[in-house]
C-alpha cells in the first residue's frame, strides 16, 4: 500500500474524494523536520501551502496520511503539477500507532516575502483568504475527530513575521467557520457557509441539497 501526506486543500474530505481518496482511510500525522509555509506561487490561490525543511524538536508540519494506490498517486501527480513528489517519514499523532514512509508534494517555485505580502493585502480577489477557508473546512473536519488538531496544525506553520499574518487570516477563517457549525438533532455537524455537511456516523462529507 502506498501512503500520501497532505497538508493544504486536500485536508478537505470533499477534495480528497475528488482525487479518489477515502477520508476514512486517513489519519492525523506530523512530519518531523518540516514546517508549513504559504510561499508556493499559485495563479488560483496567490500563495499556496508548501513544506520547508527546518530544525528543532518543535519543527513538525501537521497534516493527514492517507492510503493511496498507484492510480491515486497518478491523479495527484497531475493535480500537483507545480510540486514535485518526495518520499518522507511521518509519525502518527496517535501515540499507540507507529509511523512510516509516505509521499508528499513540495514546490521549489517559491514566493518572496514581498510577494506573499501582496497576496495578504489583496482586497479585490481575496484568493488567499478563499484558499484558507478551504483549509479551515478540512481543519474543522479533522478536529471533530481528533480534538486539538487545529491547534497542532497552526503550531506547525512557520513562525515568522509574514506567516504570523497568514496564521491570523487562517484563525479568522476558522472563526467564521465555527460560527456556522452546529450539531442538529439527527447527529449531523453542518457547515452552513459552504453548505457542506459532515456526517459523523459515516465519516462522510455531503454537499447540502445536492446529495453525493
Amino acid at each position: 500500500m502506498v501512503y500520501v501526506f497532505v497538508y493544504g486543500s486536500l485536508l478537505s474530505p470533499r477534495d480528497l474524494r475528488q482525487v479518489g481518496i477515502d477520508p476514512s482511510k486517513c489519519k492525523p500525522a506530523v512530519l518531523p523536520g518540516y514546517e508549513i509555509t504559504f510561499d508556493k506561487k499559485s495563479i488560483n490561490r496567490c500563495a499556496a501551502a508548501n513544506l520547508s525543511r527546518c530544525e528543532g524538536e518543535e519543527c513538525n508540519a501537521v497534516g493527514i496520511v492517507c492510503e493511496a494506490g498507484e492510480e491515486v498517486i497518478n491523479v495527484l501527480d497531475r493535480r500537483e503539477g507545480n510540486y514535485h513528489r518526495e518520499l518522507v517519514t511521518y509519525k502518527l499523532i496517535d501515540k499507540n500507532e507507529s509511523g512510516g514512509e509516505a509521499y508528499t508534494y513540495i514546490s521549489d517555485n517559491r514566493l518572496g516575502d514581498d510577494e506573499i505580502e501582496k497576496c495578504i493585502q489583496d482586497k479585490k480577489d481575496k484568493k488567499l483568504m478563499k484558499y484558507l477557508e478551504i483549509i479551515a473546512d478540512g481543519l474543522c473536519y479533522w478536529d471533530e475527530k481528533d480534538k486539538g488538531f487545529i491547534e497542532l496544525y497552526i503550531s506547525g506553520i512557520k513562525n515568522d513575521k509574514i506567516h504570523s499574518k497568514i496564521t491570523a487570516m487562517l484563525k479568522e477563517a476558522l472563526r467564521r467557520r465555527k460560527q456556522h457549525l452546529k450539531l442538529n438533532e439527527e447527529g449531523f455537524t453542518t457547515c452552513y457557509k459552504n453548505d457542506r455537511v459532515f456526517r459523523k456516523v459515516e465519516e462522510a462529507c455531503y454537499e447540502a441539497n445536492h446529495g453525493v
